[in-house]
């Protein structure tokens, strides 16, 4: 079971120190947990699954899906996709489901002023490209919340938007010349990009 703990916390890209902040331990219980040197209770197990949506059978077991998935999941055949996260605005309402994807334990900081990145759509089909510069490179400018991010891109006519990397990743150029300000202050090494050609 103990390696179990192990594979779901690497599956969501999480750390030790990550999965502990969020169950109200310190890093060093939540190793023990991993490692085999504390017991891994049934209610331990519940309060793991509670938190973190992992199935409990599978945290026993090994048997079945790792994740619960909301009886509403439905898969899909996406022709294109991006991914990102958290949601922003859904059929023209505030989502903002940090909380719910867990991006409160992944280093988003959703209730903090932050360099921030966005993509959204209106209800004419037009898209919307959206990054704003913070961490005061610009004096005063602090950058916004998630929830700052949704309410201006509803006021730009978005009826759905999602959050793509922030901080010192936002970055935008057109025609190859920086937009804002980077926080880093440079541009940053990222894995993949959004571009219109």
């Amino acid at each position: 079971m103990h390696n179990r703990l192990k594979e779901f916390r690497k599956s969501l890209g999480l750390s030790q120190v990550d999965v502990a902040g969020a169950l109200g331990f310190t890093q060093g219980y939540y190793s023990g947990l991993e490692s085999g040197k504390r017991p891994l209770t049934d209610m331990m197990i519940a309060f793991i699954s509670s938190v973190f949506k992992v199935r409990e059978e599978w945290l026993k077991t090994g048997e079945g899906d790792m994740m619960e998935y909301d009886e509403k999941a439905a898969e899909f055949e996406a022709q294109t996709a991006i991914g990102g996260g958290p949601v922003l605005i859904n059929a023209g309402k505030y989502a903002n489901t940090w909380s719910e994807e867990m991006f409160d334990v992944g280093g988003v900081n959703p209730t903090s002023n932050n360099p921030r990145t966005a993509i959204g759509v209106t209800a004419e089909k037009k898209l919307v490209f959206f990054v704003c510069e913070g961490r005061n490179q610009t004096e005063g400018v602090a950058g916004l919340t998630t929830e700052d991010l949704a309410n201006v891109l509803m006021d730009l006519g978005c009826v759905e938007a999602i959050s793509l990397d922030g901080g010192g990743s936002s970055c935008m150029l057109v025609n190859g010349k920086e937009t804002i300000k980077v926080s880093d202050g440079s541009q940053r090494a990222v894995a993949s990009t959004v571009m219109i050609m």
